[in-house]
């Protein structure tokens, strides 16, 4: 296994630690963030911030920190925190915009990451 494929596959533990109760599609989401980020999620940032809104009201408090490292240079914010935390949603929906200019993986990059998850399956 490459470097990269090593990282994955201790990333993948990791997460099945974390959530134990989660499924293969869960992971697969885990790792298309972390190859491409958030940029297939938002067109519009007004529409953005009222649905993060929205799912903020209704998310529990998340386990341990308010982010979390994907395996990429990407992270995920757990939505709880945005309340909680005092940051408004148009803020963190602007954020959000942003960080899709950030250049992502290509596909093989992706590829990669999956190989691994099927060999843990």
């Amino acid at each position: 296994m490459t470097q990269m494929q090593n990282r994955t596959a201790e990333y993948l533990r990791e997460h099945v630690k974390r959530y134990p109760r989660l499924q293969v599609r869960d992971c697969l989401k885990a790792l298309h963030q972390s190859a491409f980020g958030c940029g297939h999620l938002i067109d519009d940032p007004a529409a953005a911030a009222e649905f993060i809104a929205r799912e903020a009201a209704g998310c529990a408090a998340p386990k341990g920190e308010g982010t979390e490292a994907l395996d990429g240079a990407y992270c995920r914010v757990h939505l709880h925190g945005i309340l909680e935390g005092g940051l408004r949603p148009e803020t963190f929906a602007k954020l959000f915009a942003l960080s899709t200019g950030m250049p992502g993986e290509d596909e093989r990059g992706l590829e990669q990451r999956l190989q691994v998850l099927e060999r843990l399956t």
